[in-house]
C-alpha cells in the first residue's frame, strides 16, 4: 500500500488553531501520528484491510472476516461537520447509533465503526472495532500509527469475487517504515517552533540499529554559511540540531520502532539484508507525511534528506527520490 494516500479534496488543509478547536470540542488530545496523517491528507478514502490484533469476542466474529477488519477511509478534521468524513461527527454518530462515550470515530458505515478508544487511554489510545448495539469491542491496533503501518490494500488480499487470495502478510520492514513515517512527521512538527527563526537546509535520520539509535538531526543554512563542510551528513554530529528529536509526543513509539529495527538487523544475513534496514529509514524520511510537514518550515527551496549506514563509508543516501 502506498505511504501517501490521496487527500480528500473536499476537506480544507489543517491549521494548528483548527486542531486545537476540535480537540477542545471533543475533549481529547489527538494522537500525534493521526495529526501527522491528516496534516498531509485531511482525510482519505481507502479500500483496505488490517489484521485484527486483539482477541476477538464471539459476538464480533461475523464482522471480522478472515481475521481482517475492513477500512473504507480515515476521517479528517472539518469543524462543524457531522458527516463521517470528519471526526467532528463523533458525538452525533455516537448518539444516533448508541455507541459508547469516549470514542472518536475514524471510519464507519452506521453499524460497524473504527474508533480511537479514549476509554482505554487518554494519550495515544488504541484503535478499536465497535458495533452498534453491542457492548463488545476488539482492539484492531494499539495506536493509530500501528493501524497505518499494518494496513493492506484489499485488492492484494481478495479477488474480484471477494475470496481471500492468500493469507495476507507484509514484510516487517515495510510495516516499520510506514509507521515510522508518521512518527518522524509528528516529531518534526513538535520541533518546528525551536527552528522557527532558522532556515533549515538538511534533515538526517541518525540510524544505528545495533544500539539501537533512531534520532533526527537538523542542519541550518546559518551553520553551512559559517562552515560549508557541515553540508555533508557525515558531519551531522557537529550540527547544532544533532539528535534534536523531541522528547515528548511520540518518543515511546520511536523507541519501540528503534528496537524493532534492531530485531530486523539481528535477523539480517548478508549486505543487502542489512542495507534494507537503512532503506526502511530512508523510505520513512522520504515519505509524503514528512514532506508535508517540512513544506511548512522556513527552509531552502529543497531540504536535503539523509539516511545512510554510518559505519560504511561507501554507503549511499537511502532516501528515495520522489
Amino acid at each position: 500500500m502506498r505511504e501517501s494516500p490521496a487527500t480528500d479534496a473536499s476537506n480544507e488543509p489543517l491549521t494548528d488553531s483548527t486542531i486545537a478547536e476540535v480537540e477542545a470540542d471533543l475533549g481529547v488530545v489527538l494522537p500525534p501520528t493521526y495529526l501527522a496523517f491528516v496534516r498531509a491528507t485531511n482525510g482519505t478514502r481507502l479500500s483496505a484491510v488490517v489484521p485484527c490484533s486483539g482477541e476477538l469476542p464471539r459476538s464480533l466474529s461475523r464482522y471480522v472476516s478472515d481475521g481482517l477488519v475492513s477500512v473504507g477511509g480515515i476521517a479528517g478534521i472539518v469543524p462543524g461537520m457531522d458527516d463521517p468524513t470528519s471526526i467532528t461527527c463523533s458525538r452525533a454518530m455516537r448518539d444516533e447509533w448508541g455507541l459508547p462515550d469516549g470514542l472518536v470515530l475514524l471510519d464507519g458505515d452506521g453499524h460497524t465503526w473504527l474508533a480511537l478508544d479514549y476509554r482505554a487511554a487518554a494519550v495515544d489510545p488504541p484503535v478499536v472495532l465497535v458495533v452498534a448495539d453491542l457492548s463488545d469491542t476488539v482492539v484492531v491496533a494499539r495506536s493509530f500509527g500501528e493501524l497505518w503501518g499494518a494496513m493492506l490494500l484489499s485488492g492484494l488480499v481478495y479477488d474480484r469475487d471477494g475470496q481471500l487470495v492468500e493469507r495476507p502478510s507484509q514484510p516487517a520492514l515495510v510495516t516499520i517504515a510506514r509507521e515510522l513515517s508518521l512518527v518522524l512527521a509528528a516529531e518534526l512538527h513538535a520541533l518546528r517552533p525551536a527552528f522557527a527563526n532558522e532556515t533549515v537546509c538538511a534533515v538526517a535520520l541518525d540510524l544505528h540499529p545495533w544500539h539501537p539509535v533512531l534520532e533526527i538531526s537538523i542542519l541550518t543554512s546559518r551553520e553551512v554559511a559559517a562552515d560549508p563542510l557541515l553540508a555533508s551528513d557525515d558531519e551531522q554530529a557537529a550540527w547544532l540540531g544533532f539528535h534534536a528529536t523531541a522528547r515528548d509526543g511520540v518518543g515511546l513509539s520511536r523507541h519501540r520502532l528503534a528496537h524493532a529495527l534492531r530485531t530486523e538487523w539481528d535477523l539480517a544475513t548478508g549486505q543487502e539484508a542489512r542495507r534494507a534496514v537503512f532503506a526502511a529509514g530512508g523510505e520513512a524520511l522520504g515519505s509524503e507525511f514528512v514532506g508535508a510537514e517540512l513544506r511548512s518550515w522556513r527552509r531552502n527551496a529543497e531540504i536535503a534528506l539523509f539516511v545512510s549506514d554510518p559505519d560504511d563509508p561507501r554507503s549511499e543516501n537511502l532516501v528515495p527520490t520522489r
